[in-house]
């Protein structure tokens, strides 16, 4: 009897532990994504700003000399940087 009971409270705090280290990993995980939400696209027209430029990408080929590696200046958030 002294067995069994020994044996049902180790698994009470072993299922106890467990809840807690998933209660735990979920608030890490929930804080993490509330300080750095992903970012929303936002869908933006031409008519929208008379300043956006628009450029095509032959355009850009040939400015950056088909994205050559020298005219590579960086790496920003999203991707390469040419001059």
């Amino acid at each position: 009897c002294k067995k069994t009971g020994a044996a049902v409270i180790a698994v009470a705090v072993a299922i106890s532990l467990l809840v807690l280290c998933i209660l735990i990993l979920g608030l890490f995980l929930w804080r993490r994504k509330t300080k750095n939400p992903s970012p929303i696209p936002v869908k933006r027209d031409r008519d929208d700003d008379p300043e956006l430029l628009d450029f095509s990408l032959a355009s850009i080929r040939a400015a950056t000399n088909d994205f050559s590696e020298a005219n590579k200046i960086g790496e920003g958030g999203y991707g390469p940087v040419y001059k």
